[in-house]
């Protein structure tokens, strides 16, 4: 979880993992984050170089009930080669044209409508 050497070189991380994966616990890859922040200390916060989706209805590696078709690489493109960093991604229902938000953990978007 030691990261502090692949953030001094300006690299981006986007991580996300399925709320239904049966596989692997998505409680595990949330620690792991909580431990690349208490590795990297204060004064530098892992969301500068690191975003961590848990994405609602995501099996393992993809697939389930939620909106999880999601293009990562075109936000990860764009936080490396335009310097923004992603606030939300846009998960689709695979079959549909249904639209879900998704906000970097800890953050957890909210149907206001």
């Amino acid at each position: 979880p030691d990261l502090r050497a692949f953030a001094a070189k300006g690299k981006k991380i986007i991580m996300y993992h399925g709320w239904a994966d049966a596989g692997v616990n998505p409680l595990g890859t949330i620690e792991y984050k909580n431990r690349v922040e208490a590795a990297i200390g204060s004064g530098v916060s892992a969301d500068s170089f690191m975003k961590l989706y848990m994405v609602p209805g995501m099996g393992h590696c993809g697939d389930g009930p939620g909106h999880t078709s999601v293009k990562w690489m075109d936000s990860l493109t764009k936080w490396v080669e335009q310097g923004q960093a992603p606030t939300s991604v846009t998960g689709t229902k695979p079959g549909t044209t249904s639209t879900r938000i998704h906000c970097p953990h800890p953050t957890v978007a909210v149907y206001n409508g």
